[in-house]
């Protein structure tokens, strides 16, 4: 899958479930920023690349404003238990 066809994907993905690409599976989760806890939406995103958000090609998919349901969110990769 290619990263527009991804990024299409994990946008329109609700909060709370998962999505299996290739042999991933990736959840989606709600970002709650509170006064103690500042640190960046990219910092528990399985996708960041330590270049922010501006750089990111699937940023399209966790910015509120950008997202159907206008909830801001990060991506998290579910292990495999093995």
């Amino acid at each position: 899958m290619n990263i527009t066809g991804l990024t299409r994907l994990l946008t329109r993905t609700p909060v709370g479930r998962s999505v299996r690409v290739g042999g991933d599976k990736y959840v989606v989760k709600r970002f709650n920023a509170t006064q103690k806890d500042r640190k960046p939406l990219c910092m528990s995103c399985v996708f960041r690349d330590g270049n922010g958000a501006r750089k990111c090609p699937y940023a399209r998919a966790c910015m509120a404003h950008l997202r159907p349901d206008r909830e801001p969110v990060y991506f998290e990769e579910v292990k495999r238990n093995t």
